[in-house]
């Protein structure tokens, strides 16, 4: 078995320092072409419209009247890709829409294991500096880490709002112990504490295997987060998408950031099957998943930025890859294990339900 995937290649300070002194258009080009070398030194896809989807990007209106922007933050493991929906939505509102690439991602997952915390926030400076140079409003929208870097980035710019989808405000015990583990990635006896698996799944626009030093960055993002929150809160509104059956974030974390934003215009779009156990938060906005789609048990962490028609993660598209018709979808939980056969839901069945929701709350500011 091959494993060039979990080596890393990339000098991030290096990458940084060129990468965030270009031009947007110049920016996607150098990151594509960073995308494609890797790729192809570990023998991954490599094919054109993989860099595409892994790559950075920008929609600009025909005639941007330069008043609002949007900067897209994918998530950890994730990629631009999973941004492309919503940053047409906002395309087709008027924005100047651009989307970031964090550094380590898109590539290979060994390249996590040099990408760190200070590498993603120098991506999100980068790509506000650049839309506020064209645009007197500028909006953030981020999934999982990218909701927390779009937080951390509130308090260094006069954001005017920000929209996270299925943020990572909580992630797993196993967090305690992060800091420490990343520090074990060199031992070859440790194996098992290096990685979150050595098997790679057939995913072109995202990683499923992750080094423990990757995972200890999200953790060094929320730990940054909280510490501030602490001292002074968040000023600008936000709009939280969420399911109370997330696997990979805790729910409750995202509730309690509610609770403690005490902004009216928040809201949040809460997709649950157990509608009863809902926050009665005058803001939230219960959906009840299971009543989505037939063979839908509820919302998947990944599902959640992910427009039910896309060509790739979408009900008929191509991650999937043969006749669906038979099998139930949700996220992978023990209990949902009794529905067979059972897939991992990959696309939102109410992706333009929250679009219309994300529409009232910017238009209500």
């Amino acid at each position: 078995m091959n494993n060039a995937w979990a080596k890393a290649y990339t000098d991030y300070n290096e990458y940084c320092k060129q990468a965030f002194a270009l031009s947007f258009t110049d920016y996607i080009a150098f990151a594509s072409h960073h995308l494609e070398t890797i790729r192809k030194e570990t023998q991954l896809p490599c094919e054109p419209d993989v860099i595409l989807m892994n790559a950075p990007f920008e929609y600009r209106p025909a005639n941007f009247d330069g008043k609002r922007a949007v900067l897209l933050i994918h998530g950890f493991i994730a990629s631009p890709y999973v941004m492309r929906a919503l940053g047409k939505y906002f395309l087709e509102k008027g924005y100047l829409v651009r989307a970031i690439l964090l550094p380590g991602h898109g590539c290979s997952p060994g390249e996590l294991l040099n990408a760190k915390f200070d590498h993603w926030q120098q991506a999100v400076d980068y790509g506000m500096k650049g839309l506020f140079k064209e645009a007197e409003q500028v909006h953030i929208c981020g999934f999982s880490l990218g909701g927390i870097l779009a937080d951390l980035a509130s308090y260094r710019y006069h954001t005017q709002s920000l929209i996270k989808i299925a943020p990572a405000y909580g992630i797993s015990r196993l967090s305690t112990f992060l800091p420490s583990l990343t520090h074990m990635r060199i031992s070859r006896l440790l194996p098992f504490l290096q990685w979150s698996s050595m098997a790679l799944e057939n995913n072109v626009a995202a990683y499923t295997a992750f080094p423990m030093h990757g995972a200890a960055q999200v953790y060094f993002a929320i730990r940054a987060l909280r510490q501030l929150m602490q001292d002074k809160a968040i000023s600008c509104p936000s709009f939280i998408a969420a399911s109370q059956e997330d696997a990979t974030v805790k729910i409750a974390a995202s509730l309690k950031f509610l609770e403690a934003d005490r902004h009216t215009k928040s809201q949040m779009r809460l997709y649950s099957s157990k509608v009863s156990t809902a926050s009665i938060d005058a803001r939230i906005q219960v959906i009840d998943s299971s009543k989505l789609a037939p063979r839908i048990v509820d919302i998947s962490h990944i599902a959640m930025p992910i427009a039910p028609d896309d060509i790739y993660y979408g009900h008929a598209g191509s991650y999937y890859g043969e006749d669906q018709s038979s099998y139930y979808f949700g996220e992978l939980h023990h209990s949902n294990l009794r529905h067979r056969p059972f897939k991992r839901l990959a696309y939102n069945p109410d992706f333009y339900g929250m679009i219309g929701q994300i529409d009232h709350f910017i238009e209500s500011l």
